[in-house]
């Protein structure tokens, strides 16, 4: 165990893990060089008076977890100048919004507020964000606006409202929105980027949406509920740019318990198999508390598509499995 006074010594330090602290040592403001903090359940030890303190003077930050630190109740404005930070989890604090100074961290990738029970309001985020994780916000109903997210470019952009139940209709418009504008966007600048040269390294941005609901949107064309569905793929192949996947879960017993894996295979009319399955997540999804729905778009999935196009089949039919 490290002793408080032990900050002191350590002014060169780059990466720190502190569990269980019951006290912020003055020393810990001092650490100019630190890159990556890490803070789990300290209950009392972190406020926004402790954070604004720690903010003036740790510019070099680039990773901050704040997770199960629920006396805290709200970051300070100061935030804003942690031009570095690319990751900040608080989940498991109590905070009921964000800073407004947010928005101007434009480093910002990753932002983590699961389990925020007390998080009331998202307004205006960062403007470079691509995973935002809010699962089990149950106290959440307004969401402004992810429309800059669901806009940049990225490998993998991830966004979960998961079992936040008391959203307004109007945020569930704006999410449902920002899911179009995700999938659709990234499936022109894949097709872009493979006009120009193909290079699969670039050429493999996922997206992938949650958020509660008991309808597939209207922007998918072709809907079922079968377990299978057939697509006519060269009625409109000339302006095929990409495919997008969507499945509602209703919610049960039996569900929240044991889960499901949502998955989908794909086959010619004549029965061969085309391509890998493409999944939602690797792991099956559990502990639903309403209907929800989920998207994504595989990029590799639907490069399978497009050689079957390049060489004239048909149509080819999916299986969707749950």
């Amino acid at each position: 165990m490290l002793d408080s006074s032990a900050f002191g010594r350590l002014r060169n330090l780059r990466s720190l893990n502190v569990h269980d602290l019951r006290c912020a040592p003055v020393d810990l403001f001092f650490l100019k060089d630190l890159a990556e903090l890490r803070i789990c359940n300290c209950r009392l030890a972190i406020s926004k008076r402790t954070l604004h303190a720690l903010f003036g003077r740790s510019k070099s930050l680039q990773l901050l977890h704040l997770k199960d630190c629920c006396n805290l109740c709200e970051l300070p404005d100061n935030i804003s100048g942690l031009y570095k930070l690319y990751e900040l989890k608080l989940d498991g604090s109590s905070v009921k919004t964000l800073p407004a100074s947010t928005k101007h961290q434009r480093h910002l990738k990753t932002l983590s507020l699961e389990n925020c029970r007390k998080l009331r309001s998202l307004t205006e985020l960062p403007p470079f964000v691509t995973e935002l994780n809010a699962m089990n916000c149950r106290s959440l109903r307004t969401v402004s606006t992810i429309t800059t997210c669901a806009m940049i470019m990225a490998k993998r952009k991830f966004i979960s409202f998961k079992n936040c139940v008391a959203l307004d209709e109007p945020s569930l418009h704006c999410i449902m929105e920002g899911a179009q504008l995700a999938t659709k966007g990234t499936a022109s600048e894949n097709m872009s980027v493979k006009g120009v040269e193909d290079n699969t390294e670039i050429n493999c941005n996922f997206v992938k949406v949650c958020f509660p609901g008991s309808r597939v949107p209207g922007q998918f064309k072709y809907r079922t509920t079968d377990s299978s569905i057939t697509i006519d793929l060269l009625s409109s192949q000339s302006d095929l740019v990409g495919l997008s996947l969507c499945v509602v879960l209703s919610h049960s017993r039996v569900m929240k318990n044991l889960g499901a894996k949502i998955w989908c295979l794909c086959y010619l009319a004549n029965g061969t198999m085309l391509g890998p399955a493409t999944t939602w997540y690797d792991e099956a999804v559990t502990e639903l508390n309403s209907d929800h729905v989920f998207i994504w778009y595989d990029p590799s999935h639907f490069d399978s598509f497009l050689k079957i196009c390049d060489h004239r089949y048909p149509r080819v039919w999916g299986l969707p499995n749950i």
